[in-house]
């Protein structure tokens, strides 16, 4: 689907090259970074693409983001 390069050194670096034409491939991008997490499994990956970053979270790990106030009504 997108032409890949796996860049050598640490943190580890994939370059993928979208297509030059439509905005399609944003959608298709995206999923496959979801799934991706998915399968590795990571709780985020960073994008960058002209000039700027996105952090992508994983639906999984998105749990362990979650904080629960304590219930103040079972306080007596």
């Amino acid at each position: 689907m997108f032409p890949v390069e796996i860049v050598p050194g640490t943190p580890a670096t994939v370059r993928l090259q979208p297509p030059t034409a439509g905005a399609r491939w944003v959608i298709d991008l995206l999923a496959l970074v979801e799934r991706w997490l998915d399968a590795v499994p990571l709780p985020c990956v960073s994008l960058m693409y002209g000039g700027r970053s996105y952090l992508v979270r994983s639906s999984t790990h998105v749990e362990d983001l979650v904080v629960v106030a304590p219930n103040d009504s079972a306080a007596v």
